[in-house]
């Protein structure tokens, strides 16, 4: 095992950026690349895939998205959990094209909310998806957000849904009956509970992060909706056949589980910057949320094949000509 210490040691020292989220998702690609070495060695199967020539990607590749998945048993709901929950969230997608930026969620929460009598406005919604490229923590990177309010009914600063830059985050938890802060989240979501009369334990997820290391930690401070930021531009919502169409398939990557509702929508790519990025999303509540890693490339500009047209020296030389004879005859007719 010395020699995969080194190896994992030597890769985590060959990265210089120093960024907080491109620290996260290097250590992620290096650990898959760890881990998919190890394979290799203990299967004889040398193939590139596997000794990391292609490089490993925080969440799992499919059909050209990103996926993250989360716990499928950690959405609260009273004493209700799991496919029983209302705020399960089972997944969250993403897939960049040269013009088009693509995201879906697997969630057991419809886009119109569920009825809760403890809420304001007696509904919980989701909050807003968040983009984070700045390299900064959630904390530090107030103001240099983007932000997608996708959920016209929810409880944000921003009325129009669509793409929003410089955005300021806030938390939404207090009006709708929920928890206080992350960590007390996790901990309901660890505790034991009995299912079909056995002890069940599950670990409580936050796709791919844990709980501490980039959000904020204080009461009622992780951002889950915007607060402020500036509108960039709208998104274009995609039923399920759409979304198929496009690759998405959820229950590739899920072993077969899926939430009963898939949320998509899709965005014009030069809308975001390229980079890292940490994309997280959250429940009203903080009943469930979950966080992703990746990175945008640049923005494909199309090349032209339209040539400019330059007339041959013989065809300048004849309209010169042509020109010059005119203006003489014009000369001489008003002699």
């Amino acid at each position: 095992m010395l020699i995969f210490f080194h190896l994992y040691t030597a890769i985590m020292k060959s990265r210089c950026r120093t960024d907080f989220a491109t620290q996260i998702l290097e250590k992620k690609r290096a650990m898959g690349f760890v881990t998919k070495t190890l394979t290799v060695l203990a299967g004889c199967v040398m193939t590139s895939a596997y000794i990391g020539l292609a490089p490993a990607q925080a969440g799992e590749l499919f059909n050209g998205w990103n996926y993250t998945i989360d716990s499928f048993d950690d959405g609260a709901d009273g004493n209700q959990r799991g496919a029983e929950s209302s705020y399960e969230i089972y997944g969250m997608a993403l897939k960049e094209t040269a013009d088009q930026v693509y995201i879906a969620i697997n969630s057991n929460l419809n886009l119109g909310g569920q009825y809760a009598e403890g809420a304001e406005d007696e509904y919980i919604h989701y909050g807003d998806l968040f983009l984070n490229l700045s390299g900064a923590d959630l904390g530090d990177a107030q103001g240099n957000l983007f932000a997608i309010q996708f959920d016209a009914g929810n409880d944000s600063g921003v009325n129009q849904v669509g793409v929003y830059g410089d955005v300021i985050g806030t938390n939404t938890a207090a009006e709708n009956s929920g928890f206080d802060q992350m960590t007390a989240h996790r901990d309901w979501a660890n505790e034991e509970y009995e299912a079909n009369g056995a002890k069940v334990k599950w670990t409580a997820s936050m796709g791919d992060l844990s709980y501490t290391e980039y959000f904020q930690q204080g009461r009622h401070t992780v951002s889950s909706s915007i607060q402020s930021g500036d509108y960039l531009g709208g998104i274009t919502f995609l039923n399920e056949q759409q979304l198929a169409d496009a690759g998405l398939n959820f229950g590739a990557v899920n072993s077969g589980v899926a939430g009963r509702h898939t949320i998509g929508f899709n965005f014009d790519r030069s809308l975001l910057p390229e980079g890292d990025y940490i994309a997280h999303v959250f429940t009203e509540c903080i009943n469930d949320g979950l966080a992703m890693l990746g990175q945008l490339p640049p923005v494909q500009v199309p090349d032209t094949d339209d040539e400019v047209v330059v007339p041959e020296p013989s065809l300048l030389m004849g309209i010169v000509l042509f020109g010059g004879l005119g203006l003489a005859k014009r000369r001489m007719t008003t002699v």
